[in-house]
């Protein structure tokens, strides 16, 4: 997991030959005009999902994972805490859906708060729970980057 503000994304072009894209995509966009919705930046190769939603508590949320994809969530509006934990501490409770490239998994792990221009990256090896509650359920808006692996 990297946690980081969107000026720093040059940073990381480095990590993966789609990251370049995927982060110039993130910020030569005015991300609170562009409409919920799924949108194929790069073919397949690097897809932007923008969602806007009211956080929830834990205990409605799930934990995560993926094996096609890393994601870059960047938050545009509002914040919110994310969960993580290193896969090789978590448990499968749903078995991997190739086709919607989701593994639902029980896990324990910390909290980041995410505010307003910072993004996190989960990898593969990375289960995650967003979209929680940071102080009080609040509607965020943000942008997730599924980059290929």
């Amino acid at each position: 997991m990297i946690f980081d503000h969107i000026d720093n994304a040059s940073l990381y072009y480095s990590l993966n030959p789609l990251f370049k894209k995927a982060f110039e995509y993130l910020t030569s966009h005015d991300l609170n005009a562009v409409e919920n919705g799924v949108y194929e930046i790069d073919d397949k190769n690097i897809l932007a999902i923008v969602n806007s939603y009211e956080t929830e508590p834990a205990e409605q949320r799930f934990w995560e994972g993926h094996k096609q994809y890393i994601d870059i969530q960047l938050m545009v509006k509002g914040s919110e805490k994310m969960g993580h934990s290193p896969v090789q501490f978590s448990t499968i409770v749903q078995p991997y859906d190739e086709e919607k490239d989701f593994i639902k998994y029980d896990a324990k792990g910390t909290q980041v708060t995410v505010p307003v221009h910072h993004f996190v990256i989960f990898y593969p090896n990375d289960v995650h729970m967003p979209n929680l509650i940071n102080q009080k359920a609040e509607e965020v808006k943000k942008v997730v980057m599924k980059v290929k692996v």
